[in-house]
């Protein structure tokens, strides 16, 4: 059963992804601002982590879904959501791999390339995600609130 309010709700959840993208964002910059395997970057990187998980179980719980439900109506959202899980597969690999890394504190080069490559998958799916699948689950809500007033 539809809630009263329930396509604003909806629609809100976009901007609210956007804003947690914008904060993981901020979280990167204040990273990147202190020197790399320091006491404190260490902290930021832990607080990063559970940022992270947090808005990916936001995802995975209010934003999939939908998409998910009209991806068996519309085979080019099919698509996307396959190319989207697979790229995520990567990026969880290389967050898992950076974060695992993190835990034994080590000093030098793998913690850079770690750091940097962890880094750009995840600005490139932020970018991906607020591009291609922010606008898919904008059009899903247009759907669904044709459907409702009929």
């Amino acid at each position: 059963m539809i809630k009263t309010g329930e396509p604003l709700l909806m629609k809100g959840l976009i901007r609210e992804l956007k804003e947690e993208h914008a904060y993981l964002t901020s979280m990167f910059n204040e990273i990147n601002n202190l020197d790399i395997g320091v006491g404190s970057w260490f902290e930021k990187i832990i607080t990063l982590e559970r940022t992270l998980t947090d808005h990916l179980n936001k995802e995975d719980e209010k934003l999939y879904p939908l998409l998910r439900s009209r991806a068996k109506k519309d085979s080019a959202l099919k698509y996307i959501l396959t190319v989207f899980a697979n790229d995520m597969e990567l990026v969880t690999k290389k967050s898992d791999k950076f974060f695992q890394l993190c835990k034994k504190k080590p000093e030098g080069g793998d913690l850079y390339i770690e750091y940097g490559t962890f880094y750009a998958s995840l600005k490139e799916r932020i970018a991906r995600e607020e591009k291609v699948l922010f606008a898919e689950y904008e059009k899903c809500c247009s759907v669904f609130d044709k459907e409702v007033e009929l």
